[in-house]
């Protein structure tokens, strides 16, 4: 269980000031959190707009496709993960 040095540790913690340096632990991880839940909601938008852009159906090749297509097989499920 929890020996007499573990409690010391919790008692400085419990008594410790709070200081600038808590401030910015907390507002880097609030950025990560943020930047990785954007990413998260995002990605699966992109790789349509991408399909879009690069990947044609129809006649032609490139700006003379008839239609925008989807990317292809391999690449759709990167929206998922």
């Amino acid at each position: 269980m929890a020996g007499g040095g573990e409690l010391e540790v919790l008692s400085a913690l419990d008594t410790a000031k709070t200081q600038w340096y808590h401030f910015t632990a907390i507002v880097v991880a609030g950025m990560g959190f943020f930047t990785d839940a954007y990413d998260l909601f995002c990605i699966s938008l992109v790789t349509k707009l991408l399909g879009r852009i690069y990947y044609f159906r129809g006649e032609g090749e490139g700006e003379g496709a008839s239609e925008p297509g989807s990317p292809p097989p391999f690449a759709q499920p990167a929206g998922t993960t």
